[in-house]
């Protein structure tokens, strides 16, 4: 079956489970019950097996990673339990001038910070929409927030150095840039992806 599969350029778990039944039977040249039989073991084998959330927490302890990207807000904090769940999407959302892209870029700074201090020791790929990313601010707010981290210019270019910046101006080049973004994740262990702002870009489509 692989053979047959190949030819058909299905490749891929996902591929093969978004073909049609009778996609399938036509390809492998099998009948309707074992197309059936065929996608139900790669959906149990391909798919992850549900965790609970004590089984989510033991595994991330166990990994020492941080669990909570935390804002420094402490009301914020005590509401969120901790801080902003690593692993998730959150929008943030208000009016014009509320400092939302403040808030991201303190998010940046707090995204560097060596985990030991709190923060998670990664780099961050920020998206700019509305080209209002400030570099001279972020070094700013990360000397005042800080000031015991980034106490020396070596430091703060390290800081510099660790956020991606990436002008985008469409939706569509947001997605392409983000389905190539597989590749600069992994090699400069990006621990935070902030888009500034989806709202921009619904305006201008």
């Amino acid at each position: 079956h692989l053979k047959a599969l190949a030819d058909a350029n299905i490749n891929e778990c996902e591929q093969l489970l978004s073909t049609s039944l009778y996609d399938l039977c036509h390809i492998l040249d099998v009948s309707v019950a074992e197309a059936c039989e065929l996608v139900q073991v790669v959906s149990r084998d391909s798919c992850p097996l549900a965790k609970t959330v004590l089984q989510m927490k033991y595994d991330s302890s166990e990994l020492g990673q941080a669990r909570f990207l935390r804002t420094r807000i402490p009301a914020l904090d005590a509401v969120l339990r901790g801080g902003l769940f690593c692993g998730s999407m959150c929008e943030v959302a208000g009016r014009a001038g509320a400092g939302k892209t403040q808030f991201c870029m303190s998010c940046c700074v707090e995204a560097n910070v060596p985990r030991e201090e709190g923060g998670l020791g990664g780099s961050v790929l920020f998206f700019d929409v509305e080209r209002s990313f400030d570099a001279q601010r972020l070094l700013e707010l990360a000397r005042h927030r800080f000031p015991g981290v980034f106490r020396s210019d070596e430091s703060l270019r390290e800081l510099a150095s660790s956020v991606h910046v990436v002008n985008v101006s469409a939706a569509d080049e947001l997605l392409e840039k983000l389905l190539q973004a597989d590749d600069l994740i992994a090699d400069r262990n990006v621990r935070l992806v902030i888009v500034d702002s989806m709202a921009a870009l619904v305006r201008r489509d």
